[in-house]
């Protein structure tokens, strides 16, 4: 229905035109803001006590390295983890390497600390 409005319109134009009568196309008030012209509830900020005109500043050429969240947080708990996860693989690798029957105890009491663990959890008194 509107497609068919559409076109009877402009085929009523073209008539129009073709027969020299010039009808201008009345512009529609639009409702509501345009965010395309206007920058909506802006408020302009209040003169500073500073003076900023000596301050240079290009829009074309922003540093987005200090803007990123990931350099204001700092290094991520993961990957901290896994670095240390890392370290801990290599100082057993080494003491395994170094130390065989040290690190071989060592390792059999983590293990049979973990196995009571799990028992005394398994267990309902």
């Amino acid at each position: 229905m509107e497609e068919a409005r559409r076109l009877a319109s402009l085929q009523k134009r073209r008539e129009l035109r073709a027969a020299g009568i010039e009808v201008r196309e009345k512009r529609r008030r639009k409702r509501g803001i345009d965010y395309a012209e206007e920058i909506p509830f802006e408020k302009k900020p209040a003169p500073g006590f500073y003076d900023t005109s000596s301050e240079a500043f290009d829009p074309l050429d922003p540093n987005f390295k200090r803007l990123r969240q990931q350099q204001l947080d700092g290094e991520l708990r993961r990957d901290k983890e896994a670095r240390e996860q890392r370290k801990d693989k290599e100082r057993l690798k080494n003491r395994k390497e170094n130390n065989l029957p040290e690190a071989i105890l060592a390792q059999n009491k983590c293990v049979s600390l973990l196995y009571n663990i799990a028992l005394l959890n398994c267990v309902k008194i």
